[in-house]
């Protein structure tokens, strides 16, 4: 047993090095019984703009802790903390065939580890290619506009978190989180995302990390094939017998867990066409904003703003819009850059991402309002083809390959094409234009309504230099893989489903934990 002690402050010019003392203080007792401490939390308080602070949530080993624990037990931010984590097991696995995982993002990789601590390492069918031949794809897509449809920023392996920021922010309270993040400090991420309130790994570091986790994967037994689509999938009389490749190769298995990706929409269509359960699902749609990051420094640190402590500052708002609408930004970006992540050439949507460093000059952010069944209708697919009518209605706006439609803030205010643009990361391209042309009138009105509302409480955050780049569409699955308590898709035995793909994660970290949850839960086939 040890203690946890929530609620240790420093200033901007206070050290780490000071925190024995802080905590000898704030406890009433000498330095020298504080015999040693872990940081558990570190996360950066700037409601205050006169008294921005950090706030450390600690485990310390002390002398005579039982005295201590007394001394304060009316304290709410001093209890015992007992250590209860375990890397994930599982009972021994034996089957006749071997299991597949399709997809090699969070979801797929998680789950091979799992299988392959079982004794059963699983083959792992990617679509797109590995990180180093992919990095190669996605460079001269940012480049010169050149999309790959099996290996761009959402298809290869890693998946579509491999070079969009690689946060590992998630709202779960699940102990298999430190895992996860365990799991990439293991494969040569800071120590620091075991206690930062908002790890991140970057989008110039997490492909190294995919490589590595791949490789150790490999040293215990688990095969890839990459370049390998699954097209269908073959079932009899209610059971799995076989997944069907793109070019006609029957991959035999009765034993495959799905872990596609939010943009498998050819996958999604085969199987609903099979037979297998889907189910509409909500999601969000609108554009990124982008500012210049000295901007947002501003509005969140006041005159501090740039002290060499501080971090690029980030934001996150909601706003409620006409009919109780769900406005809100997400998967903001400091110092970042925006991202083609269309997967083919007819289409067109942006995501966000950022390096290790954040040392861009600017910051971007989805705006997105909150879209379902009653929007676009209760047929398990029809999401997926609102999706597509927006994005290929902002491909046609943008007039170029994996050129995008962009206009400034203020003139989508006043319902205006921009006539010229302010400084943008997003490459290969922008073309000025009115997004209005590319969005449903209802969300043009819930984003306008939402940029009124932030540009009252933040001067300037919908003014001249805020740029809208459209569309951001993939912010979650726009359908579900109905699954059973064990993560069994509905009425195929031996079809197992996980992850965003799914419809049961959003991110690098709930799609893992959602892909070592689904391993767990195969049972042996005697």
């Amino acid at each position: 047993m040890s203690i946890r002690l929530d609620g240790v402050t420093l200033t901007l010019t206070g050290s780490e090095k000071s925190l024995r003392r802080r905590i000898a203080a704030r406890l009433a007792v000498p330095v020298g019984r504080v015999v040693s401490y872990k940081i558990l939390r570190k996360s950066l308080d700037a409601r205050d703009k006169q008294k921005i602070r950090w706030v450390y949530t600690l485990q310390l080993e002390a002398s005579d802790e039982a005295a201590l624990l007394r001394q304060w037990r009316d304290d709410p931010q001093v209890r015992p903390l007992l250590e209860a984590h375990q890397s994930p097991a599982g009972a021994p696995l034996t089957r006749a065939q071997r299991p597949v995982i399709v997809g090699a993002g969070p979801a797929g990789l998680f789950a091979a580890d799992i299988l392959a601590r079982r004794g059963l390492p699983p083959l792992v069918l990617e679509r797109g290619r590995p990180v180093a031949e992919r990095h190669a794809d996605v460079g001269a897509l940012l480049a010169q506009g050149v999309l790959d449809p099996e290996s761009n920023i959402c298809f290869g392996e890693g998946g579509a978190g491999t070079y969009s920021d690689g946060k590992l922010t998630t709202r779960l309270n699940d102990p298999l989180v430190r895992h996860v993040n365990e799991t990439f400090v293991e494969l040569g991420a800071p120590g620091s995302i075991l206690y930062d309130a908002a790890p991140h790994l970057g989008s110039d570091k997490l492909p190294g990390y995919i490589q590595a986790f791949r490789e150790r994967l490999q040293e215990r037994g688990v095969e890839f094939r990459f370049g390998a689509r699954v097209a269908d999938i073959v079932i009899e009389d209610g059971r799995l017998q076989g997944l069907l490749l793109a070019g006609g190769e029957q991959v035999q298995t009765d034993l495959a867990l799905l872990a596609i990706g939010h943009s498998a929409a050819d996958l999604a269509r085969a199987l609903h066409a099979r037979g297998v359960a889907v189910a509409a699902k909500a999601f969000a749609v609108g554009a990124r904003i982008e500012h210049p990051q000295a901007f947002v420094d501003r509005a969140q640190y006041g005159r501090v703003a740039g002290h060499p402590k501080l971090p690029p500052a980030t934001y996150r708002l909601t706003h409620q819009g006409p009919e109780r609408r769900g406005v809100y930004s997400f998967c903001m970006c400091p110092g970042g850059m925006i991202l083609p992540s269309a997967t083919d050439a007819a289409h067109l949507t942006v995501n966000g991402g950022s390096e290790a460093g954040r040392a861009g000059r600017l910051a971007n952010a989805a705006l997105v309002a909150a879209v379902g069944p009653a929007d676009f209708g209760a047929d398990p697919l029809a999401g997926l083809a609102f999706r597509e009518a927006i994005e290929a209605a902002a491909a046609r706006l943008g007039g170029g390959p994996c050129v995008a439609p962009a206009q400034r803030a203020s003139d989508f205010l006043r319902n205006a094409a921009s006539r010229s643009l302010p400084e943008s990361s997003y490459r290969p391209g922008l073309t000025p234009a009115d997004l209005r042309a590319a969005l449903p009138d209802f969300i043009a009105a819930a984003l306008a309504h939402a940029l009124h509302a932030w540009g009252k409480r933040l001067p300037g955050f919908a003014g001249e230099q805020a740029l809208l780049v459209g569309v951001e569409t993939r912010t979650s699955c726009p359908w579900r893989l109905v699954r059973d308590e064990r993560f069994q898709a509905a009425g195929v035995a031996g079809l197992y489903v996980a992850g965003e793909g799914a419809g049961y994660a959003g991110g690098i970290v709930s799609s893992a934990i959602d892909g070592v949850k689904a391993a767990l839960s195969i049972e042996d086939d005697n």
